[in-house]
């Protein structure tokens, strides 16, 4: 399958305005809602044991994944964020066949096997593919900064063609003349 980059870097540091640049290329893919929150959820159901429960049917309903699958959640946060920021279109072009990215998602991990790895494809595979998206030739772009940034290692070794774009602060000292 593809190759992946993770955009790393503090919060607040503009890893989203970079994401929505990196939106618009042809040879990249981003998520849907933009973090998957799957390094969060891997070590605290690694922890427990129950991984395997989690990635196969708890995920499906958290926020990540509603966020883009269920018109229900898409229409209330539309409201919270038109209503909190005036903003109209954050949630147009999201995903609506739940039942095809469930089929999807868990026919690729089913099939590959539950490793953190094949989490990271599966959702970016069903997601892409329930669009009929291109994604053969793409980068999957992958943000979650911080999380990122602290297992870059970890990530290195589970992908190990990955690119990671680290986005420092833009800060600049004030002057005494200032």
């Amino acid at each position: 399958m593809n190759n992946f980059a993770f955009v790393c870097g503090a919060s607040r540091s503009g890893t989203s305005l970079l994401m929505n640049l990196l939106e618009g290329h042809s040879q990249l893919a981003t998520f849907p809602n933009r973090e998957t929150h799957i390094l969060e959820y891997w070590f605290q159901h690694k922890r427990y044991g129950n991984l395997e429960r989690f990635f196969f049917r708890d995920y499906l309903n958290t926020f990540d994944i509603l966020s883009f699958t269920s018109d229900h959640i898409i229409a209330q946060y539309s409201d919270y964020t038109f209503n909190k920021y005036g903003n109209k279109d954050t949630y147009k072009d999201r995903i609506l066949d739940r039942e095809g990215f469930i089929k999807l998602y868990l026919g690729y991990l089913e099939k590959n096997g539950l490793s953190l790895s094949n989490i990271y494809y599966a959702i970016f595979y069903a997601a892409l593919s329930i669009n009929n998206l291109d994604f053969i030739n793409k980068m999957f772009i992958e943000k979650r900064p911080l999380e990122n940034e602290i297992c870059a290692t970890m990530l290195a070794k589970e992908f190990p063609e990955a690119k990671f774009i680290h986005k420092m602060l833009n800060y600049a000292p004030k002057s005494d003349n200032n």
